[in-house]
């Protein structure tokens, strides 16, 4: 599953639902890969060290987080 993700928006408890998500069907070889962005909104403005540190202090993530990507309309 791809998923697009801010840090910093109304939504940012999706990261422990796709947690639970990943957890309960990765052994079914189910992956979950996480896109930050920063162009709406400016939901994801740090570094890519940081965001992934965010995600695993606050959520503890440990399905994969790439780079951020900007997305082009």
């Amino acid at each position: 599953m791809v998923v697009n993700t801010a840090s910093f928006c109304g939504y940012t408890p999706q990261f422990a639902q796709l947690e639970q998500l990943y957890l309960q069907y990765q052994s079914n070889n189910f992956e979950i890969i996480g896109f930050p962005c920063n162009n709406f909104g400016n939901q994801d403005p740090n570094s890519d060290s940081l965001i992934n540190e965010f995600c695993t202090n606050n959520y503890n993530v440990t399905f994969q987080m790439m780079s951020r990507i900007d997305i082009i309309a």
